[in-house]
């Protein structure tokens, strides 16, 4: 049941994508732009907290790291996304996606008419 959620969930921001489109297109730079600061911010502390360390930190160091890392890995993930979005784009039919989603919510065909050939 989570699989078709999720899976629900993708066609639709595919919908959404190709129907908003530079609309979307920045709301993901801006979501990257935030992902990638925080990173920075939180990996920059680690260091500075790693490098002088008061006594019983080394735990805080490593978790500001850690998440300093996961949102660095955000910004990786939305900056490839935008970067290979040009490509992609001419590769695919809105009204084939719709079409798509219908036919998957009638049926649940496991069919992809949207990739132009």
């Amino acid at each position: 049941m989570a699989h078709a959620d999720k899976s629900k969930k993708a066609e639709a921001e595919l919908v959404r994508l190709l129907v908003e489109g530079e609309a979307r297109l920045e709301k993901y730079r801006g979501m990257g732009a935030r992902a990638r600061l925080a990173g920075v911010i939180l990996c920059t502390l680690a260091i500075v907290i790693a490098m002088f360390p008061p006594t019983g930190v080394g735990i805080v160091a490593a978790i500001l790291g850690l998440a300093g890392g996961i949102c660095v890995g955000a910004f990786l993930i939305y900056d490839s996304s935008l970067t290979t979005w040009p490509i992609v784009r001419p590769l695919l039919d809105a009204q084939a996606v719709q079409r798509l989603i219908e036919a998957h919510k009638e049926k649940g065909a496991n069919q992809e008419p949207w990739l132009k050939t």
